[in-house]
């Protein structure tokens, strides 16, 4: 048997009541309590090996929900504090929210495991300094989850930015056409026919070469850059079942709105382009 004391900077009852839920309510020996008597400072048990192991089950669980949102506001507040609040909150919802679907089971198992080690050299613990110093795996996975939340969001950011400025630009800009038909070929480039079916892809073609000074052409960028060029009033896509790039449809549609029109089967596509 051994005795082990839980101490704390804050309040243990949570953990004090799933003891109390667990097979371990009548190892507790000696509760310590604030001057108040309603603030638990500190917990000592008498355990056997078995009645351990259940201790670092508890407490791995306890930790985790107590200290995984304070942990992740003071790596955010530390490691982003240039930022403004309100893109702090952001960045703690986002992490937060990933937390949610993140290795618990993994962390638990960790913590556990740190646990087990601290208590065969000591017989006791302070856990807010075991957060602090013991589980540097814990905090580094933590600190992963932040780092990628921010990233993830700044990128959002600057697309909606993007999309905002492009969608200003279009509202302005005079438009160069009536009707263009875009159609993605067997080899998944952009042909672009004008409302009378004009192939008049050659031209955009070499307008957008000779504007970017390219040797080589990114047709997801070719299309993108000639209907901004253009800013057709509709905008008619045909087999876009071809486009790999996913977003490129959504980055269209969020510029041009209901200007785009998505085929579904016409007679352009299905019989007198139907071999391209």
């Amino acid at each position: 048997m051994q005795t082990l004391t839980i101490g704390c900077g804050g309040d243990l009852s949570q953990i004090k009541n799933m003891m109390l839920k667990s097979a371990l309510s009548d190892r507790i020996c000696k509760i310590s309590f604030e001057r108040d008597e309603d603030t638990i400072k500190e917990i000592k048990l008498t355990l056997n090996d078995e009645d351990k192991s259940k201790l670092y089950d508890i407490m791995s669980r306890w930790i985790i929900n107590k200290y995984e949102k304070k942990l992740l506001g003071q790596i955010i507040n530390c490691d982003f504090r240039e930022f403004p609040l309100q893109d702090r909150r952001m960045f703690f919802e986002e992490a937060k929210s990933r937390l949610e679907n993140s290795h618990k089971d993994y962390f638990r198992a960790v913590i556990k495991s740190s646990l087990s080690e601290h208590f065969e050299s000591y017989d006791r613990i302070y856990v807010d300094g075991f957060v602090r110093f013991r589980i540097k795996e814990y905090w580094g996975y933590l600190s992963d989850i932040v780092e990628d939340s921010v990233d993830d969001l700044l990128v959002l950011r600057e697309y909606e930015e993007f999309i905002a400025l492009i969608k200003r630009f279009i509202e302005i800009q005079p438009s160069e056409m009536d009707f263009l038909h875009i159609i993605v070929d067997k080899d998944k480039k952009y042909r672009f026919y004008n409302r009378f079916e004009t192939d008049i892809s050659d031209v955009c073609i070499k307008e957008f070469i000779e504007e970017n000074l390219l040797t080589d052409i990114n047709y997801d960028d070719l299309l993108i850059s000639t209907l901004i060029a253009l800013v057709p009033k509709k905008i008619m896509l045909h087999k876009s079942c071809r486009i790999e790039n996913s977003e490129l449809i959504k980055t269209i549609s969020e510029i041009f709105g209901d200007r785009l029109i998505i085929c579904k089967g016409c007679e352009l596509c299905n019989n007198r382009l139907k071999d391209i």
